[in-house]
């Protein structure tokens, strides 16, 4: 029996761009913003079983895309576990989808632009989550599955 590994990537498509819009409307320097680089790279599920095939170490056991909701329903509990106004479920979704982000993205991003404009920047991309939330209240990423069985 082979040793079996399950990885999980996200197969992202997003394009909110708060840096980009934060330095037209002036609040960081266009020089900043030009040399920040964090090379990320999504693939295609195809894109991945070619690699592992071509690597020739595993076998696939497993491969499979599926869509990730930004949040769900159940998100929407106050700290006390009460259920929250479904009414606000773009406002909230919004504030939990900005919060997800910055407790990944804020080191790297206060780094380089300062700490000084996080509380701004996540709001503004809060606001943004929202607006996209009340067009597309499903709102998802695609995500990669697999399962690899070393040969």
């Amino acid at each position: 029996m082979g040793l079996e590994q399950v990885l999980h990537m996200n197969g992202g498509e997003e394009d909110f761009s708060y840096a980009n819009n934060s330095s037209t409307q002036g609040l960081i320097e266009g020089s900043k913003l030009e040399s920040f680089n964090v090379p990320l790279y999504s693939p295609r599920a195809e894109e991945v079983r070619h690699i592992i095939e071509r690597e020739g170490s595993f076998n696939i056991h497993q491969l499979q895309t599926f869509n990730i909701r930004w949040f769900q329903i159940s998100d929407m509990k106050n700290h006390e576990g009460l259920e929250l106004d479904s009414s606000k479920y773009s406002e909230v979704g919004g504030k939990i989808v900005a919060g997800r982000k910055r407790a990944v993205a804020e080191p790297l991003v206060a780094r380089h632009f300062g700490k000084a404009i996080m509380d701004d920047m996540f709001q503004r991309f809060s606001i943004k989550a929202t607006h996209y939330l009340e067009m597309e209240p499903r709102a998802a990423y695609p995500s990669i599955l697999f399962s690899l069985i070393k040969k």
